[in-house]
């Protein structure tokens, strides 16, 4: 399995924390962010990791040449942010040739079956498997009874709302190789890259978490309930 890990953003709802420091070495306990997902995704059999930095891309770079990884990691710098689906497109060229990846943002602390979604994506025949769990959230996505992606809450008439389920993006997908004809170069957000695909006739599917654990460590009150957790699970992942 191959993860792309979303890393270069410059974690501003972080405040001070990420003033010299990029997000994915923002401190978890007794580890970083970085580094606790990587210890997560070895559980899973990753054999290769990919990961973008911009934001004190040499601090990144540096910790990634020191550390010892279970699986090869290798870091594609942005010299301006690309935005996530910008970011896809400018790491694909270091993507195994006809396999699916794993893309996953940094800051997402869970305990989600990641071998149940890389299952649900092979079954599901689609372009791309998004994961999502049923929670509020003021950037919606709209899914079908048979677990497809119908667009974002913004893009179909509130009126039209009530054919479909709400729920939440976890910044986890798969990806299979065919969907990179839909991405370009430049700076945008993947659903735009996504909101192509479904006018092209694809399927996206989706893939509820159910009760997995689930945070988005992006904010500093986020982060403190984050090590809590880890904390009362008595997880090491130091």
């Amino acid at each position: 399995m191959t993860v792309f890990i979303l890393a270069a953003g410059k974690g501003t709802r972080l405040g001070s924390l990420t003033d010299s420091l990029p997000k994915a070495l923002v401190p978890l306990g007794e580890t970083v962010m970085l580094d606790a997902l990587i210890k997560r995704l070895a559980r899973f059999g990753v054999t290769n990791i990919i990961l973008n930095a911009h934001h004190a891309a040499d601090k990144l770079a540096r910790h990634v040449r020191e550390a010892s990884y279970p699986a090869p990691v290798t870091v594609v710098e942005e010299t301006s942010l690309l935005g996530t689906g910008g970011a896809i497109r400018n790491a694909a060229p270091y993507f195994p040739q006809g396999e699916p990846v794993l893309v996953h943002n940094v800051d997402i602390l869970s305990d989600i079956d990641l071998d149940a979604l890389w299952k649900a994506h092979a079954d599901a025949d689609a372009l791309v498997t998004l994961a999502v769990n049923r929670r509020e959230t003021d950037r919606p996505i709209l899914v079908t009874d048979d677990m497809r992606f119908a667009g974002k809450a913004a893009w179909i008439p509130e009126n039209e709302h009530g054919a479909f389920r709400k729920v939440g993006y976890t910044g986890i997908q798969v990806i299979s190789p065919g969907v990179l004809r839909f991405f370009h170069t430049g700076a945008y957000d993947v659903f735009e890259c996504y909101r192509h695909v479904l006018e092209g006739g694809e399927t996206i599917a989706v893939h509820d978490i159910g009760d997995a654990f689930w945070i988005d460590l992006g904010t500093v009150e986020n982060l403190r309930k984050g090590i809590k957790w880890l904390e009362s699970t008595r997880r090491s992942i130091a």
